[in-house]
């Protein structure tokens, strides 16, 4: 199997990439909310769609004075894990992941979830042996858009920005990589909105492209859908 010469290493991130996990957040953080006699709409959802649920909790509490961040921060753990069983497997990105590691790819997984529901999730995706490293929100002092977490896998795994490539779904962590020199193929999820995830090296729609091609002849077709997306709106 020849190689790019330039990826040798994969770094994936967790939610909806791997399993539909954040639709467990966006309910699970509802329900917490609701608690309190808050509701978010449609807006609110998206611009906080990717980070870490702490983060959310810092940014409501900032607007709604009335807000009890540390009830909201313990319902929204305890029913975020009593339902993630109920999660949707990607069972393409899974066995991509897979068969990247027999074609001997160096991987990590790179997620601003805490380590022990990080853990749990592995375990559901039948994935313990697959990664390298895995770093969480708890590895970092400072959490995506902070390049920070891209850098500590780097470190661990001894390899350069250009050596890797991001597999991710949300324009935070697009901007983590980015500022991490990382390329980024970013799967699009119905979450977001196309125009925030646009500055993706890559963007794929179709996760049957995963299990139909090498990852090289991937990042060949989704570099000319880019070119002549662009050369479209011109």
């Amino acid at each position: 199997m020849n190689h790019s010469p330039e990826i040798t290493t994969v770094l994936f991130d967790k939610d909806w990439v791997f399993l539909d996990s954040e639709i467990i957040n966006v309910i699970s953080h509802d329900f917490a909310m609701a608690v309190q006699w808050i509701l978010l709409n449609d807006e609110d959802k998206l611009d906080l769609y990717g980070k870490n649920w702490k983060d959310w909790a810092q940014i409501l509490s900032n607007k709604w004075y009335e807000f009890d961040k540390e009830a909201y921060m313990k319902l929204k753990s305890f029913y975020y894990r009593y339902h993630l069983d109920k999660a949707e497997i990607f069972t393409e990105v899974v066995e991509f992941a897979k068969r990247l590691k027999e074609e001997w790819y160096t991987l990590a997984m790179v997620t601003s979830m805490e380590d022990q529901s990080t853990k749990e999730s592995i375990k559901k995706l039948w994935l313990e042996e697959i990664f390298d490293v895995v770093i969480t929100s708890d590895d970092c002092e400072n959490r995506k858009p902070d390049k920070e977490p891209y850098e500590k896998a780097m470190k661990a795994l001894w390899v350069s920005p250009e050596e890797c490539l991001v597999i991710e779904d949300s324009p935070v962590w697009i901007t983590s990589a980015q500022w991490a020199w990382i390329k980024c193929m970013v799967i699009k999820s119905p979450h977001v909105r196309e125009e925030d995830i646009s500055d993706a090296d890559y963007m794929l729609t179709d996760k049957s492209l995963l299990a139909e091609y090498e990852l090289e002849e991937i990042i060949g077709k989704l570099a000319e859908e880019k070119i002549q997306k662009s050369l479209d709106t011109k």
